[in-house]
């Protein structure tokens, strides 16, 4: 991922854990591992928790 594609970093997984947690992949009880997702998305692990902590707060 680049910053300059689509928004930061912490946007883009924002919108990549959103999308798995609403097409199924992420199902409620799941255990998120942070290191594994920032590995999938090539980005480390700064922005995937940032992500994780805006749909905390959502409630998402």
């Amino acid at each position: 991922m680049t910053e300059t594609a689509v928004g930061s970093k912490s946007e883009q997984a924002y919108a990549a854990v959103k999308a798995r947690i609403v097409e199924g992949t992420y199902t409620p009880g799941y255990r998120l591992v942070l290191a594994k997702i920032a590995e999938d998305l090539g980005v480390s692990v700064v922005p995937v928790r940032e992500a994780i902590r805006r749909l905390e707060a959502e409630g998402s």
